[in-house]
């Protein structure tokens, strides 16, 4: 039969117009659900998605009644199962290959979605993913597709991938992690043990062992066990590369096993060796728990040598965030003429310390520690610096500290002085405002007066201030007698009159005192 007639001719069994649509929506569905595996004529498959989607709407839209249709017109535009559609093609398309169409039961009449038309397949390519995917069999096909002996992977340069090569791929040696000797193999401690029973047996290899974590361990281990003749073969081999083990992660382990069973005169070698990067080994996290777990073995003669080293940068290793753990240990740790160069930095760069984060906790820490002589000249620089430490986010914690803990020391009541003439500044700003607070409570009789006076003649700027109300509250606390009623009568005038949220708290302060009448 000509292609003309196969057109023309209609199927025995007509087909609504609603069964059509529902074949070309599986259809429609069966395509995008193929366009999923990219690997497999994505091109071809999007066209078709495209085609069969424009044929679908076309398809809907004629659907919809028309009440100047005609059955006879209506009739004529019922497309046949399995065949091509009468709607024209856009420019540049290709039929695709036919799908399967429902078949309707005998028993039943219904269409039975599990029964498809016999149509041939062979042509049809395989939808593959290769070796690498998932699944049993590493490849998936179409289930409408015939059944066909399974062909082996494919690389990627195009040669089959045989049982041997997966063999050889699975039982390929895998890569050293760290990097060090590459036929080195650790995969246990018992392993090591079993190949260097004998101390002589790893001599030569005590470096690449070192690289490993189970390296480190078991050196370790034979450094506890050997005698010093023994160990000292390990020491040899290690003195070139004690300042990489102590900046290692798990080599500053075996670092400090190593100090630990060294004697004097090898401890002032790893001494001398680390001394020209003795700034590296501080600034680093691992270096600088090293230096700490050393220091108790060393002799004072070896610690001073170390501090030598590290006293010219004592302000960059208070302020650096590994580092001053290092500087917390010399204070807490040893005695303190071993700390006497954190005192000198401090007080050499207060300003430059003082308002850093760490530099604040470290001078605190000093605060507390220091010998009288010591904590007098370090006032003593803060007090040259009150300004600049009180306006800092930092810094004003150091100035806090001191007022709260040695208030009396006459170099304290000289930082207080130092804020006159700009306290209604300091009043206005977050941080310094506390200060003030501080101030008026650590202060002098004669000196609070003062600045009593310098607040009064301030007062309508402090009580619309959301800071400066609050040096007022402090204010009231701290006065007694002629003081506060010569303060609350400057305040009343200005609390009689428009009420903010914060002059509203004031009042309610003095109320509460009984120093104000509610009208």
């Amino acid at each position: 039969m000509s292609e003309d007639n196969k057109k023309s001719s209609l199927p025995e069994e007509e087909m609504s117009r609603e069964i059509q649509i529902q074949i070309l929506r599986e259809k429609l569905q069966l395509s995008e659900k193929q366009l999923e595996d990219k690997d497999v004529q994505l091109e071809h498959y999007k066209q078709m998605v495209t085609t069969l989607k424009e044929i679908l709407a076309d398809l809907t839209n004629r659907n919809k009644p028309q009440s100047s249709t005609s059955p006879s017109t209506v009739h004529s535009t019922v497309i046949p199962l399995g065949r091509s559609t009468s709607v024209n093609p856009p420019p540049g398309y290709e039929q695709p290959e036919e799908r399967p169409v429902l078949q309707r039961s005998q028993s039943t009449g219904k269409y039975d979605r599990n029964r498809r038309a016999s149509i041939d397949r062979e042509q049809e390519p395989p939808f593959t993913r290769g070796a690498g995917s998932s699944g049993s069999s590493g490849a998936y096909q179409h289930p409408h597709a015939k059944q066909t002996q399974q062909q082996p992977a494919k690389n990627p340069i195009g040669r089959s991938i045989t049982e041997t090569d997966k063999r050889k791929t699975s039982e390929a040696p895998k890569k050293e992690k760290f990097g060090a000797q590459k036929s080195l193999s650790m995969p246990s401690l018992d392993a090591l043990d079993s190949k260097f029973p004998a101390m002589e047996h790893i001599a030569g290899q005590v470096y690449a062992l070192s690289k490993y974590q189970q390296g480190c361990r078991f050196l370790q281990k034979k450094l506890d066990e050997a005698d010093p003749a023994e160990s000292a073969v390990i020491f040899d081999e290690l003195e070139p590369h004690f300042v990489e083990l102590m900046l290692d992660p798990f080599g500053n382990y075996l670092f400090s096993k190593l100090v630990e069973h060294s004697s004097t005169d090898q401890k002032t070698t790893i001494v001398r060796r680390i001394l020209p990067d003795i700034m590296s080994a501080a600034l680093d996290k691992f270096g600088s728990q090293s230096l700490q777990k050393m220091f108790p073995q060393l002799n004072d003669t070896q610690i001073f040598q170390i501090i030598d080293g590290l006293k010219d940068n004592a302000a960059l290793l208070i302020k650096h965030e590994k580092a001053n753990y290092l500087v917390q240990f010399f204070l807490e740790q040893l005695s303190p003429p071993h700390g006497q160069w954190i005192y000198d930095g401090i007080c050499q760069h207060m300003r430059e310390i003082g308002t850093s984060r760490f530099g604040c906790v470290i001078i605190k820490k000093c605060l507390d520690r220091a010998t009288a002589s010591q904590r007098e000249k370090m006032i003593e620089k803060a007090s040259a610096n009150v300004i600049a430490l009180v306006e800092d986010q930092y810094g004003n914690y150091v100035v806090q500290h001191i007022l709260e803990k040695f208030p009396q020391e006459e170099n304290s009541q000289d930082m207080i002085m130092g804020i006159r003439g700009k306290i209604i500044e300091l009043c206005t700003q977050k941080f310094s405002s506390n200060v003030v607070e501080k101030c008026l409570r650590a202060a002098r009789d004669d000196i609070r007066a003062s600045m009593l006076a310098e607040i009064t003649e301030h007062l309508t700027h402090l009580l619309n201030d959301r800071f400066g109300n609050f040096v007022v509250q402090t204010a009231l606390d701290v006065t007694h007698g002629e003081e506060r009623e010569a303060l609350i009568a400057s305040l009343q005038p200005l609390l009689n009159g428009p009420q903010t949220s914060y002059s509203k708290r004031l009042r309610e302060k003095i109320q509460q005192l009984g120093l104000l009448s509610s009208q």
